[in-house]
């Protein structure tokens, strides 16, 4: 038998024959959305488009210090806890980021804005491959499908 990273004792026991064996054709595709479609805009263009949507001065802004704020602040015990079940509900996620963004010093008074901008479409951009690969697996007539937790309806970023 072949041996390989995962070779452990709760691996499924394949026969070399059947690890030799051709891969079987492709019939569907799954992907997730999330950080593999698609991702948020670099943490710099957020803040800075939040900041701009706020009315607030850019140069008062110090992106860095912001985001080891909202780093700190996901680390807080009670930042952790509110996070628990986030995805399985809007209401639940809006709760957790206002818990999660209240945490941070410099977003205080701007949470609505900082939240519109999380689930904004113009802050998500699909991966350099995304296009690519999508095309082709419909060229070639292979079925796919899209799952996420995600908050909203993804439908609106695969047209």
């Amino acid at each position: 038998m072949h041996t390989h990273l995962y070779s452990l004792p709760a691996a499924v026991d394949a026969s070399a024959d059947e690890l030799d064996a051709p891969v079987p054709p492709i019939e569907a595709v799954l992907f997730d959305f999330a950080n593999t479609l698609f991702r948020m805009v670099p943490t710099d263009v957020f803040l800075r488009r939040v900041w701009r949507a706020a009315g607030r001065d850019i140069a008062d802004l110090d992106v860095a210090s912001v985001a080891r704020g909202v780093r700190a602040a996901a680390e807080l015990p009670h930042v952790r806890a509110a996070q628990q079940g986030r995805d399985t509900d809007p209401k639940l996620h809006r709760e957790a980021t206002r818990v999660w963004f209240t945490a941070v010093p410099q977003l205080a008074g701007i949470f609505d804005l900082a939240y519109e901008a999380v689930l904004a479409a113009e802050n998500w951009f699909a991966y350099t491959d995304t296009v690519p690969v999508l095309s082709e697996l419909s060229r070639r007539g292979i079925p796919v499908g899209v799952v996420s937790d995600i908050v909203w309806d993804v439908r609106r970023d695969l047209e």
